[in-house]
């Protein structure tokens, strides 16, 4: 599937000892890049922790929706105690109705800087993520 195939272009799953000492000590050394500077896009993207809700309202207006489908997006907030048992406790949730990811949003998602909104011409509300 995609996200198989794109754990294999990304070496997920590869024993770094296999490769030669070049290519080990090359790999580590992006991985380590690029962990960087992920951690840093994070930190420094948002101006405050609430701006995810933002980026949902964002993404749930440019989705996709069927052509006779009211668009709906629901957000659920639970608050209470973890119970270890059941693995419930506090949690966030978002849903819409959309009509789902195409490959082209999934492999944008599981990278930096690429986005599958380029296609749709500007007529989006955000201009980051998919």
């Amino acid at each position: 599937g995609i996200i198989e195939d794109i754990r294999r272009s990304r070496l997920v799953g590869v024993d770094p000892l296999s490769l030669p000492d070049d290519l080990r000590k090359g790999l580590n050394e992006l991985r380590e890049s690029l962990a960087a500077a992920s951690d840093r896009l994070a930190r420094d993207l948002y101006e405050s922790e609430a701006h995810f809700v933002h980026e949902l309202l964002q993404n749930a207006d440019d989705n996709k929706y069927g052509q006779n489908d009211l668009p709906v997006l629901k957000f659920t907030l639970r608050h209470g105690p973890a119970n270890t048992s059941t693995g419930r406790g506090s949690y966030f949730f978002a849903a819409n109705n959309e009509v789902g990811l195409s490959e082209a949003d999934v492999r944008a998602l599981c990278d930096i800087s690429r986005s599958s909104k380029s296609a749709l011409g500007g007529a989006t509300t955000g201009y980051k993520g998919v």
